[in-house]
């Protein structure tokens, strides 16, 4: 595209928002044709063209059941609850002890309206708080009282609706203490939400927009274990108790996500593993025995995959693919030996399904334990192993520039996790954001997804200098905060290092011999937990080594760094000042509340145009402005 050519399609694309936003203000007396001349040999102002880029992060199945093509969930069994969380009562203590984020459940009367619940509730261990759940209709539709959350950093009201949701109206700054006892009070009265911790209002709050005026109540917990107790709720006056006592908890009914046993035989989740932590063990004395995943929807197309086995079973185990209780497609793999081995398979469904299913089954008498089993049809296999229908979306949307691997799951993301054979890739057991990653979509998947939709790609760095990631505790962590800077140097040489270094010869074992010459590295994101100061001391240790590893491989990069949250242009202004000189670009965030969408945009405006002076009068004037995360 030529720079004019170019310079007239963002024109187009301005004068579509203007007139987008002026319609509403004419009149139909004003509605007469207006003509407009445009001088485009003389531009007064360059758009940047990366200014609208993309944002591709590990949640709610972005790449994991999403755009990836990998079909099989829970592929090598290490998911044990669903999220459900692990719920006990003990000695009149409702206790939670899984660490995974998003876990809740609810109880009470649905048609309960206007209350007040009492409670206590302690942290034994984690990142955040508790939550309090209140006026749910169900288990996709209530608010919930955030305490300690956004890295144990503030108490807020959080509004749920269909699964999806965010905070509403201030909150306040505090922290939950581990193991020591809160008493809770929430109070409901129509539109009116009042909160008070240890006897102290923290919250008194209106909800006009669609307040949820009924519901039940429940207990939660986001990366943190933590108990309840003295579970209380009463009517308004406090004359009539509707609730005291515990609730049913929640029970595990299944071992291992996504799975079912089948069948007579005995069937456990076993530490002895081909990759990872568990696999399946099962047994039969010769009865039906094996497990079956549900919920496919197949094409009529070729499937192909691979089981890794060991065990002691002569007739092997048969693979089917079914249309409710129909074989669409069968194969019989092994038999298995004592040591593992992986057997692959190729089976064609003849038809579309809504009800398809993938069983094992046990064939004869024998025990064997399974792991890893993966498939993918021929349309993804055709397409690099991307879903064809949603990269074709993501190619539509034309993306400049695609920002990875977060958000939040960079500072918990370890790289080396996610490269070389999908047998090789260490899973992340933990739930977060209402995800799992299984690192199937690793550095190798995203540099060819940049390169199918023409993006330049842009690496979020994980600095060590935050252990969680939103309150996702990180699943692992490297032997020591100084192995952090090598092991992001690493990063760099994978991706921008000839063939003759380590790393680039590692790419190139991997199958992409040609340096990926990444540009854009992002230093971390929203550091905000770990202090402005310790952030600063990474961005000094990591800004100069990445320079010099930049200059050594011959590949020019360009440096970003974590910026204040949303107006705190304290951190700015102190990271400015302390290293502006180290990075191209300051990197902040926005998400504005519901009820602030009309005056936001002047607010957000005028932080810019602060930052922007503070900025040309900094002793690096030539760092630019950089909105990596808003929302709409």
């Amino acid at each position: 595209m030529t720079p004019r050519s170019h310079l007239r399609q963002l024109l187009a694309y301005g004068l579509v928002v203007a007139s987008t936003f002026g319609a509403s203000n004419l009149r139909a007396e004003d509605s007469a044709s207006v003509r407009l001349s445009v001088n485009v040999d003389s531009p007064t102002h360059t758009v940047h063209p990366n200014v609208y880029g993309h944002f591709l992060e590990h949640i709610y199945h972005s790449a994991n059941g999403g755009l990836w093509g990998e079909l099989v969930w829970n592929r090598s069994f290490e998911l044990s609850n669903s999220g459900a969380g692990d719920w006990t009562v003990d000695d009149g203590e409702i206790i939670q002890s899984e660490m995974a984020t998003n876990i809740n459940f609810v109880f009470g009367d649905p048609t309960w309206g206007d209350y007040v619940m009492t409670c206590q509730a302690r942290k034994d261990r984690g990142a955040e708080g508790f939550m309090i759940l209140f006026r749910a209709a169900d288990a996709e539709h209530f608010y919930w009282l955030n305490l300690g959350g956004w890295n144990n950093s503030r108490h807020a009201i959080e509004k749920k609706i269909g699964g999806r949701g965010g905070s509403i109206g201030r909150g306040r700054d505090g922290v939950i203490e581990s193991g020591r006892w809160y008493d809770v009070r929430i109070r409901c009265e129509g539109d009116r939400i009042q909160c008070w911790l240890d006897n102290e209002q923290i919250i008194d709050m209106r909800d006009p927009r669609d307040p949820m005026l009924k519901g039940m109540i429940g207990l939660g917990t986001w990366g943190t274990q933590a108990r309840y107790r003295n579970v209380r709720v009463t009517s308004l006056d406090g004359s009539q108790t509707l609730f005291e006592g515990e609730p049913d908890v929640p029970q595990r009914h299944m071992k291992v996500d996504y799975w079912e046993v089948v069948g007579e035989g005995k069937a456990e989740r076993s530490s002895d593993a081909y990759n990872n932590d568990f696999s399946v063990a099962l047994s039969t004395e010769g009865e039906p025995a094996g497990i079956v995943q549900s919920d496919y929807q197949f094409q009529p197309q070729r499937y192909a995959g691979s089981l890794a086995m060991k065990g002691f079973l002569p007739a092997g185990v048969k693979l089917e693919l079914l249309d409710g209780d129909e074989t669409l497609a069968e194969t019989t793999l092994g038999p298995p030996t004592a040591g593992w081995a992986e057997y692959a398979f190729e089976l064609s469904s003849p038809r579309a399904t809504n009800n398809g299913k993938v069983r094992l089954t046990l064939q004869g008498q024998g025990s064997v334990r399974l792991d890893h089993l993966q498939m993918m049809g021929a349309d993804a296999r055709a397409n690099h192993g991307f879903r064809p229908d949603l990269l074709e979306a993501v190619r539509g949307l034309r993306p400049p520039i695609i920002r990875w691997p977060g958000g939040c799951f960079a500072s918990v993301y370890l790289w080396k996790d996610a490269i070389g054979p999908q047998s090789d890739r260490r899973i992340y057991s933990a739930y977060m954001w209402e995800d799992q990653d299984i690192n199937s979509f690793g550095t190798d998947e995203y540099m060819t997804l940049c390169d199918k939709t023409g993006a330049q790609p842009l690496l979020v760095i994980n600095t060590g200098v935050l252990q969680a990631g939103c309150g996702a505790p990180a699943q692992f962590l490297l032997n020591s905060p100084d192995d952090y800077l090598p092991y992001a140097l690493d990063w760099l040489e994978y991706c921008n290092g000839d063939a003759t270094t380590p790393m680039g010869a590692l790419r190139a074992k991997h199958g992409h011999p040609e340096p990926y010459n990444v540009v854009y590295w992002e230093l971390d994101n929203e550091t905000w937990a770990a202090g402005v100061d310790a952030y600063i001391a990474k961005v000094k240790e990591f800004a100069p080594a990445f320079r010099a590893k930049a200059k050594e491989l011959g590949v020019p990069i360009k440096l970003l760094a974590c910026g204040g949250n949303r107006f705190d242009m304290r951190w700015n202004r102190r990271l400015i000042d302390a290293c502006g000189p180290l990075f191209d670009y300051i990197s902040i965030h926005n998400y504005e509340d519901p009820e602030n969408f009309d005056s936001g945009v002047a607010r957000y405006e005028a932080l810019i145009a602060e930052l922007a002076e503070y900025i040309a009068n900094s002793d690096n004037p030539n760092m630019e402005i950089y909105n990596s995360e808003w929302n709409a």
